[in-house]
């Protein structure tokens, strides 16, 4: 399944018109409500969604809700995004204040057209 949103709006299952968030699966099709809602996932993957700081507490917000207790989220992401403050190591700390999650990086990948590196990040919650 794929969702897209504002990522505090799809952690509470609305968005801003107080309907829905959009979730399709795997054949494009809208979910009911009532699917998501109840829905866990055992993986959550994302991708260079770590560009904004003042994300990051609605994106937590994400993965506490749709993550099974004993689920994984990836993440890949630039190290630095220059200009929004946003990378790797600001999620890394903020997740560590944050408590719910225990955050490592599995990898780390050489950009060599862009000259930023990238990481994979694994996201599991604290037992």
């Amino acid at each position: 399944m794929f969702a897209y949103g504002d990522w505090a709006e799809l952690s509470k299952g609305i968005n801003s018109g107080g309907e829905f968030s959009y979730i399709h699966n795997e054949l494009g099709l809208i979910s009911d409500e009532n699917h998501l809602i109840n829905q866990k996932f055992d993986f959550i993957f994302g991708s260079d969604i770590l560009y904004e700081i003042s994300n990051y507490e609605a994106l937590l917000g994400v993965f506490d809700r749709f993550l099974t207790q004993s689920g994984q989220v990836l993440i890949v992401s630039k190290m630095f995004y220059y200009g929004n403050g946003g990378g790797v190591y600001e999620f890394m700390d903020y997740c560590e204040k944050d408590g719910r999650f225990l955050v490592t990086s599995v990898a780390e990948l050489n950009d060599k057209i862009g000259g930023n590196q990238r990481s994979i990040l694994k996201l599991c919650r604290k037992i």
